[in-house]
């Protein structure tokens, strides 16, 4: 008997904490599969087997039902999607118009230029993936672009939503600053805009401080 209400306890247990942490902490399966593995660790396997077996079932049906719904969509809507102007040039591979160049935002222009700047309002932008202005900050460090002064002033309105990003990204983004050409121009950047305030405190807090006999 003993033997049987384990696996059923253990199994409504593990069900429980994979149900607890999607909606509080967001962990996504490899996370869920992260906890069933901690939460059976140290009980016998022969005892353990079948309930991971059954959680895991249950847990892959019930993550299913949360799945985003993708919408089709068309060509001008991921254009609209991109981050910004110069990543949003497209090439007609119809055999009618094939290698004819799409581009509705004019980004060949600012790519000739060296402007970056978001194809739409930079604050949908933006908000659509806060990253982005990261993204924008980086390009101007390894390309030596300018970005366009409404874009950058989006960027200081909507800084504090670089919260929302998991480090990791963050992280990424800051090591090609770091081995760009003149990573300078992305830290100057960073300050100006508020953003370095929230990814490095401690180098913020450095600014202003003198470094005497090395």
């Amino acid at each position: 008997v003993q033997t049987r209400t384990i696996p059923i306890f253990v199994s409504l247990f593990i069900i429980l904490i994979c149900f607890l942490f999607r909606f509080i902490n967001g962990i996504g399966k490899h996370g869920i599969v992260r906890s069933i593995v901690t939460v059976v660790n140290g009980i016998p396997p022969k005892t353990c087997s079948s309930c991971l077996l059954s959680s895991c079932y249950v847990c892959h049906w019930w993550l299913n039902q949360f799945k985003p719904i993708v919408e089709n969509g068309t060509l001008e809507d991921d254009q609209n999607r991109r981050d910004f102007t110069i990543n949003a040039l497209a090439f007609n591979l119809n055999k009618s118009h094939f290698g004819e160049l799409i581009d509705p935002f004019n980004g060949l222009g600012d790519l000739k230029n060296k402007i970056i700047k978001t194809p739409l309002n930079p604050n949908t932008t933006f908000s659509d993936d806060p990253l982005r202005m990261l993204r924008a900050l980086r390009f101007a460090a390894q390309l030596g672009f300018t970005i366009e002064e409404k874009t950058f002033k989006a960027i200081i309105e909507n800084c504090t939503r670089i919260k929302i990003i998991s480090k990791e990204r963050i992280i990424d983004e800051l090591h090609k600053i770091i081995v760009s050409t003149k990573p300078s121009i992305g830290f100057n950047l960073l300050y100006e805009s508020g953003l370095l305030k929230l990814v490095l405190p401690e180098v913020y807090q450095l600014k202003g401080v003198e470094n005497v006999n090395g």
